[in-house]
């Protein structure tokens, strides 16, 4: 039976391999990284690896599941102040496209494309997919309630608002435009967005969303 120092040690080691799985991984990517490349990065030898996890792909979904985790508690955070569905579905979007850039191993997992080598990958994605498209179908069912919303499908139109979103995710990735200007490109999305699906009565009210600010935690 171990012991509580050996059980903290054992448990050090484990993130030590795992934060240096996430600078490998988010530098190269999965297919350019080598299980030599984590090990020398944690200043172990590869077989020491294998004590912790059985293959990359293991070891690769446990960085996905790690930042994909920091991500939700991080939107989550700034949404449990929020009451109106409006504020709520415009917050979630920006936060979600603003922080994605710093997870670049969950944003390759998750991102829309066919990588062969990758498949092991897909139920994860998957999952990923349909928890986005559940916290968007909630919003817009919460708007519906309150009179605020006039969408026969949420479910439909959840779906297609996490394909609209995603789009955003590459130019912020890759930093084409400022967070300034991202901001207001993404303010202007939405508010068109949220204006299609406003119910006519909450439509006259002219309510506008507030901008949010520049910062991220």
């Amino acid at each position: 039976m171990q012991t509580k120092d050996q059980e903290d040690i054992k448990d050090d080691a484990r993130n030590l391999i795992i934060q240096s799985a996430r600078n490998i991984f988010g530098r190269f990517g999965y297919r350019k990284t080598t299980l030599e490349d984590i090990a020398k990065e944690a200043k172990k030898g590869k077989s020491s690896l294998y004590y912790y996890f059985d293959s990359k792909e293991e070891l690769y979904m446990e960085v996905v599941k790690i930042e994909a985790k920091e991500l939700s508690e991080g939107i989550m955070k700034v949404l449990k102040q929020i009451v109106d569905p409006r504020e709520s579905l415009y917050r979630y979007i920006y936060e979600r496209t603003v922080r994605i850039g710093q997870f670049e191993t969950l944003h390759e997992a998750v991102k829309d494309s066919s990588i062969t080598d990758m498949e092991f990958i897909t139920p994860l994605r998957d999952r990923y997919l349909e928890d986005e498209i559940s916290i968007i179908e909630r919003f817009l069912k919460q708007g519906v309630s309150y009179g605020i919303f006039d969408i026969p499908n949420p479910t439909l139109v959840a779906n297609t608002l996490v394909i609209a979103i995603k789009g955003y995710d590459q130019p912020i990735i890759q930093r084409k435009f400022g967070l300034e200007s991202f901001n207001e490109k993404l303010h202007s999305l939405i508010s068109l967005l949220l204006k299609g699906i406003t119910s006519d009565i909450e439509r006259k009210r002219n309510y506008h969303l507030p901008l949010v600010e520049n910062a991220v935690d």
